[in-house]
């Protein structure tokens, strides 16, 4: 069987040509798996204050996008460790039913924190009161 120039050129880059396509795939898979988050630090503090609203607080974010807490309240000591659990939305209304102040085991810093209706807790300094309404 005779084979000219054109015929093993072709073949070639048949072969050629499925390991050229997977490299990129490879490196792409190993940066993603170097852009995992690590797990969320879990910050302490001591409570010293804590109130339930008998009616909710209608309050809205502004253009800061607040972190949002997952918190443990201690039962039988007045602690409360919170872990970031993800984000509330830029500009939108919530319903804000506890409202807690708690001091920094590690740095001291007294600090409010409101608890936000079926999403979790956030600093209170980034929501202010009333409902949103969008700017002309």
């Amino acid at each position: 069987m005779k084979f000219n120039k054109i015929t093993v050129a072709l073949a070639s880059l048949g072969m050629v040509l499925p390991l050229a396509a997977a490299t990129p795939l490879a490196v792409t898979t190993a940066s993603a798996a170097e852009k995992v988050e690590k797990p969320a630090k879990t910050v302490k503090f001591t409570l010293t204050k804590s109130s339930i609203y008998k009616k909710v607080k209608i309050v809205h974010t502004k253009d800061k996008v607040p972190v949002l807490y997952k918190a443990a309240i201690g039962a039988d000591r007045p602690t409360f460790n919170i872990k970031a659990k993800g984000r509330l939305q830029a500009g939108h209304t919530y319903y804000v039913s506890r409202k807690v102040t708690a001091k920094s085991v590690k740095t001291g810093k007294v600090n409010s924190f409101s608890y936000v209706r079926n999403e979790g807790w956030v600093y209170s300094k980034y929501l202010t009161a009333g409902i949103f309404k969008q700017a002309d």
